[in-house]
């Protein structure tokens, strides 16, 4: 079996705003690739890698840029179907001021 595919959305840095876009244009790709049959997985402890010049180079990230989200994809073994066991709902109670 070869490894999955492995992406890694870049950004250009020029406002504050470029994270958040970049990080939910990785979660759309995550929500598309399930809606096809396709597994998806946020490599969390990749994200340190940003940081490394080498590894930028290494990627051929242009200059002003950073890496967002690393993630992968590839087809799951098997698909189980069942929903995830769900925890007891949280009551929230609201206090008014009186």
């Amino acid at each position: 079996m070869s490894d999955p595919p492995f992406l890694w959305p870049v950004e250009h840095i020029h406002s504050g705003d470029d994270a958040q876009n970049g990080v939910l244009c990785a979660g759309n790709m995550m929500l598309t690739a399930h809606s096809l049959g396709i597994g998806s997985c946020w490599i969390g402890f990749a994200s340190s890698l940003g940081e490394d010049p080498g590894v930028l180079k290494d990627l051929g990230v242009p200059e002003g840029h950073r890496l967002i989200a690393p993630l992968i994809f590839g087809y799951p073994k098997k698909v189980d179907g069942t929903a995830t066991p769900r925890n007891d709902p949280v009551i929230l109670k609201w206090v008014k001021d009186q």
